[in-house]
């Protein structure tokens, strides 16, 4: 509570002041709605109706005890207070802020368009690769009940990303339904919605009235290899959508944080902690994103970023523990064929190469 000593003037003169506050408090409530308009205080000069609204009083006489409800509206400066006046602020309210949207027409007609053009581009180069078909050989095994193996009776983890595996399983129960097409489809799927959760993510990322141009995108969209392997039968297509998910609750979580909010961070842990198996070497992309996951809730103490840490580990740990038993490995059976323990620069410089140079 704050009072304010002065001396007496003339009813008029008071109820200047109010249609001050009361243009101050429409600002507020217009802010929060994404629209400005013109101040009530503004009102009488430009001839314009004044309208009321929550937490707006009436004219008041000197002297009048009354609380200021909605924004905070700051008294004038440069003038004499006009009477003694109780002034009711909360004490946790805060200051109006405004935080419009960048949901914008232009905005949101560039983005559809793009991702329409990304899933165009991705089924005129559909196909099924060979390794694709070595994937849904696994999955009918496991379909069968001989389990998630290559061979009957020989246990030999042939599939690198074992999420992938498990998604294409699910329309292998039903009847009917072509697995090749399955994969062909939920490939392309899980692309274009993986760009349009990276698409969103950087709109709320950067609020405010602008118009923007998804340059990021527009690289994914423009290299033929995304167009390639969106579909492929391998798990690019659920990769893309991992990220692009990832990153869309990693700044939802940004979002809740600079709002001060106490929302779940539970779904970014669990999502996070899907890399491993969604394909090994994402795990190097997720402690990145773990690291910043601290960072944000840091301030809520380490019991909370242990419950975390046990979200995210769960699912892959009771998984590793599977991999063990079953296979006897610790590692899928395509990163021994594979050789993944051995540097190969010569052929990292090939794929930089098909990277950076023309088609």
């Amino acid at each position: 509570m704050r009072t304010i000593a002065g001396t007496p003037r003339s009813h008029d003169g008071m109820t200047g002041i109010w249609l001050r506050r009361q243009g101050e408090l429409l600002r507020c409530a217009d802010a929060r709605e994404g629209r400005l308009g013109p101040l009530a205080s503004d009102a009488p000069r430009a001839g314009l109706p004044t309208r009321a609204g929550p937490g707006i009083s009436p004219p008041v006489l000197p002297g009048t005890m009354y609380p200021l409800g909605g924004c905070r509206a700051p008294r004038p400066r440069g003038r004499n207070p006009i009477s003694t006046v109780v002034e009711a602020y909360p004490a946790a309210e805060p200051a109006c802020r405004s935080t419009p949207s960048s949901r914008s027409p232009w905005n949101l007609a560039l983005f559809a368009v793009t991702l329409v053009v990304f899933a165009a581009l991705i089924w005129h180069r559909r196909w099924m690769s060979d390794d694709g078909l070595i994937v849904l050989r696994t999955v009918r095994q496991l379909v069968a009940g001989e389990g998630p193996v290559f061979n009957v009776g020989e246990r030999i983890e042939a599939n690198t990303s074992t999420l992938w595996t498990g998604l294409l399983a699910i329309p292998g129960l039903v009847p009917g339904i072509s697995l090749n097409w399955s994969a062909v489809i939920l490939g392309l799927v899980l692309s274009v919605a993986g760009l349009g959760f990276g698409l969103d993510a950087a709109r709320r990322l950067f609020p405010g009235h602008r118009r923007m141009v998804p340059f990021g995108a527009l690289v994914v969209v423009a290299l033929p290899p995304f167009w390639d392997f969106g579909t492929s039968g391998l798990e690019t297509g659920l990769i893309v959508g991992w990220l692009g998910f990832t990153w869309w609750l990693l700044v939802r979580r940004i979002e809740a944080v600079r709002a001060d909010e106490a929302g779940g961070a539970w779904p970014v842990a669990f999502v996070l902690g899907l890399a491993p198996l969604v394909r090994p070497d994402l795990a190097l992309f997720g402690l990145l994103v773990a690291v910043a996951l601290v960072v944000l809730e840091a301030r809520r103490g380490w019991l909370r970023l242990g419950g975390l840490a046990v979200v995210a580990a769960a699912v892959p740990l009771a998984y590793e523990v599977f991999r063990a038993g079953y296979y006897g490995l610790l590692v899928p059976s395509t990163a021994l064929a594979k050789e993944a323990s051995t540097a190969r620069w010569q052929q990292g410089v090939y794929y930089l190469l098909d990277l950076v140079t023309p088609y």
